[in-house]
């Protein structure tokens, strides 16, 4: 199977269907919503798989469902609300699978697997957990309807560009850690709103405001269609992409831009960055400080969590100043007991990483090393066409 992200339709549809459907896969293409020509593509190997069922998640109306856990909280925060279900584009492909008998096998296997490519900005840190818990109860749902009907329960496999690194909530969620209505994520809530860009009107950023704007866009994988459809409203971003990222729970691992030595201009915007965090610290003084209410904010937890089939790699995504993991191809365990991704995050990643029972992981692809991917400063390059680099892994259904 290949799960893709950030895939354009005339691509899909030009080269990669023709391509690969002359290698034995099938694929399937699901645009964002909005209007948006680039989305989410799946294909799987007609050999070994035959397909049951796919399904279209669209975030913008999942939100809007009755039983949403996070009704609740939309209705206390309108602002949040229309975000959630009318200026997102994101959606997710859903496909039921059936695993061919080979070899005198003749068991049964049927696999659900989620792709997705989740909200970018990094003060959304909220929003993609939201996206997330919306997905795996979409993914459940269908779980559930496919073991009636077969009468075996798919096992479940979560891949795409989350935009979260290790340490962040969502895949704090995935891997089973508990996230309480105190957690710090939910700050977010007041920290992020929908608005004007810098730079709109035809008035380019520049300095410090240009440089977030351009980091900002890389470290969540571009969504420039998003930001067409509905611009969003940066308000109080600094320079330092790994803190809004991982939102105060690890430093970022930068690269280090070319010149060495540190000159005046960069002083200059050191100064500068220092003066307009100091004016954040104020507007949030004034703000007030963020009181988590648990009767609008549910307690995520997940009864059977996943593991990462990769590990946790050095890094995925590699540009001029933003290096770090964002991508995953996450497997659901059979027990409630998995490591934490705090725990699993600050260990060495093992050759053959641990794995549910229902899954062995055979071999995991090699990843290239901060030297290779930063030969020409930062990715893409001229031999890497993207700025993330493709994980890839070998997984035996027991």
């Amino acid at each position: 199977m290949t799960c893709l992200q950030e895939v354009d339709e005339r691509v899909f549809r030009d080269l990669l269907s023709p391509i690969l459907s002359a290698s034995g896969l099938r694929g399937f293409f699901l645009s964002k919503c909005g209007g948006t020509r680039e989305g989410a593509a799946f294909f799987y190997r007609t050999e070994r798989l035959s397909c049951l069922a796919t399904h279209r998640v669209v975030m913008r109306e999942a939100f809007q469902k009755e039983d949403s856990p996070f009704k609740a909280l939309q209705a206390r925060y309108p602002s949040l609300r229309t975000i959630l279900q009318e200026k997102l584009t994101t959606v997710g492909q859903i496909v039921l699978l059936r695993l061919k008998a080979v070899d005198g096998d003749g068991r049964d296997t049927l696999l659900l697997v989620g792709n997705t490519h989740l909200f970018y900005h990094p003060k959304a840190q909220h929003i993609r957990l939201m996206q997330m818990a919306t997905l795996l109860r979409e993914m459940e749902a269908h779980q559930a309807r496919a073991e009636e009907e077969y009468g075996i329960s798919p096992r479940l496999v979560v891949c795409g560009d989350l935009n979260s690194t290790p340490h962040t909530a969502t895949i704090r969620y995935l891997t089973g850690e508990t996230i309480s209505p105190g957690d710090e994520v939910w700050k977010w809530i007041n920290a992020f709103g929908w608005g004007k860009r810098q730079g709109e009107a035809g008035e380019e950023p520049v300095g410090t405001a240009a440089g977030v704007t351009a980091v900002g866009a890389a470290a969540g994988g571009k969504e420039v269609e998003e930001e067409e459809e509905e611009e969003v409203e940066e308000r109080d971003l600094d320079a330092d992409v790994a803190e809004k990222i991982n939102a105060g729970q690890s430093s970022a691992r930068m690269v280090p831009k070319e010149g060495g030595k540190q000159g005046a201009g960069e002083e200059e915007e050191e100064e500068e960055e220092e003066e307009e965090e100091e004016e954040e610290e104020e507007e949030e003084e004034e703000g007030g400080v963020f009181v988590p209410d648990a009767t609008v904010i549910p307690s995520l937890s997940l009864a059977r969590p996943f593991i990462s089939a990769c590990g946790f790699p050095d890094f995925t995504n590699y540009v001029q100043g933003f290096v770090e993991t964002l991508d995953y191809i996450f497997l659901q365990s059979s027990t409630a007991t998995t490591p934490t991704a705090a725990a699993a995050a600050t260990a060495t990643v093992p050759a053959t990483p641990v794995a549910p029972a229902d899954f062995s992981v055979l071999s995991v692809a090699a990843m290239p090393t901060r030297e290779e991917a930063g030969a020409d400063t930062a990715l893409p390059s001229w031999q890497t066409p993207s700025d993330h680099v493709s994980i890839m892994c070998d997984v035996q259904l027991k």
